[in-house]
């Protein structure tokens, strides 16, 4: 554990645990670190709205500060003017899951501008990939493209009684899984 790090709750083992996949023994952690007295927002559409609780809560747990913006069908195009807005809060963190409206070919500068103004602004952007194997693909290679660090949400199993949209023990290991990768 690194200095200044909290130790892990249980939420946080059980959270992960639901979206472990079989045989996988170890996960890689992220560059990008939480500590106790951080500030994370979570924007997005309703992936986003459907981890927040699970979120907050080990937020809580480890004495961050969690803020969310969520809304359903909600695409990347339609966040600018209110990234812009949320950064004055001046979050230590965003994490952003976010599809796109436009063709693959027009995001990459969105994703450019999205990442200079949360340096600006002195914030970490982080980006929570779909689950969906065919969605996270094309935006991994924007998010590469952009150097924006991502979560690998494709490669996690999360239970999706319906395609593409995870159950609410879907939610909460995904969420699990991704604080664990942030922790």
């Amino acid at each position: 554990m690194q200095p200044g790090a909290q130790p892990y709750s249980k939420r946080d083992w059980i959270y992960a645990g639901l979206a472990h996949p079989p045989g996988v023994l170890a996960h890689r952690r992220s560059a990008t670190r939480l500590a106790a007295g951080s500030k994370l927002a979570l924007i997005g559409d309703e992936h986003a709205a459907g981890m927040a609780p699970f979120l907050r809560q080990l937020a809580i747990d480890s004495g961050v500060g969690f803020r969310v913006e969520a809304e359903t069908g909600a695409c990347l195009e339609r966040w600018q003017d209110r990234f812009a807005a949320l950064l004055e809060s001046k979050p230590t963190m965003v994490l952003v899951s976010l599809g796109s409206c436009s063709p693959m070919a027009d995001v990459l500068p969105l994703l450019r501008r999205m990442l200079a103004a949360a340096q600006r602004a002195g914030t970490r952007l982080v980006w929570v990939r779909p689950p969906e194997e065919k969605a996270a693909k094309s935006f991994r290679v924007l998010l590469r493209a952009a150097r924006i660090p991502s979560f690998h949400s494709e490669a996690i199993a999360l239970p999706c009684p319906i395609a593409g949209k995870p159950s609410a023990r879907g939610y909460a290991g995904w969420a699990g899984a991704l604080w664990r990768w942030l922790s």
